[in-house]
């Protein structure tokens, strides 16, 4: 039956927010209900779903579903979370190709 809803809610609010709903939803639902596991949940549930999110949607852009109520908040995340991500690639990027060439020029020798 959860499971039923979360499937609805997905077109309704994406596949980020409705993930974290159903998680925390259910974590607590099964869970232990004290104070201290309730912040556990929490942040149980944003490290797996969020983790899952990123990894999918900015690592393999993948095209995951943003909903229609919720849409412009995961594009919103979508772009400053992966823009981040990937000038921070290319700031590494070039470090390493900067590093890496200067190894390779020092070992640029005919090979006998």
């Amino acid at each position: 039956m959860v499971f039923a809803v979360y499937l609805l809610l997905i077109p309704q609010l994406g596949m980020l927010i409705s993930g974290l709903l159903f998680v925390f939803g259910l974590m607590s639902l099964l869970g232990p209900k004290d104070k201290s596991s309730v912040k556990r949940h929490g942040w149980t549930t944003l490290g797996t779903v969020g983790g899952m999110w990123f990894i999918f949607a900015c690592l393999l852009e993948v095209q995951l579903p943003t909903g229609e109520i919720a849409g412009g908040f995961e594009e919103l995340i979508l772009v400053n979370i992966c823009g981040f991500v990937a000038s921070l690639g290319e700031t590494l990027g070039q470090l390493f190709a900067r590093l890496d060439a200067g190894v390779c020029q020092a070992g640029a020798g005919p090979v006998i």
